[in-house]
């Protein structure tokens, strides 16, 4: 096999892992909580790690008993806009 393939072949196996990260990354639930029940104070723990919109809430439910003044939303696909901030922006999000 030429340099010319091998090349190619690694440059098509980078791109392809990096769309793989990109949606395993951005197509999750993110859990925002406010510990003083206010979403305009900073959430203390972002967790970006949720397939679906049920665990999300599994996770809220969890914080709840640690928690009990908080309140919690849970955002999809979110990217940070601000990382001095801390400003995400989600395509949806769903308050408790």
């Amino acid at each position: 096999m030429n340099n010319g393939i091998k090349i190619a072949i690694t440059i098509i196996s980078i791109i392809i892992l990096i769309i793989l990260i990109w949606q395993n990354t951005h197509n999750k639930w993110s859990l925002f909580i406010y510990p003083n029940g206010n979403p305009a104070e900073e959430s203390i723990i972002t967790i970006n790690a949720y397939n679906s919109f049920s665990e999300c809430q599994k996770g809220y439910e969890f914080n709840l008993t640690t928690l009990p003044k908080a309140s919690f939303e849970c955002g999809y696909k979110c990217t940070i806009q601000d990382a001095g901030l801390q400003l995400y922006i989600c395509d949806e999000t769903r308050d408790y």
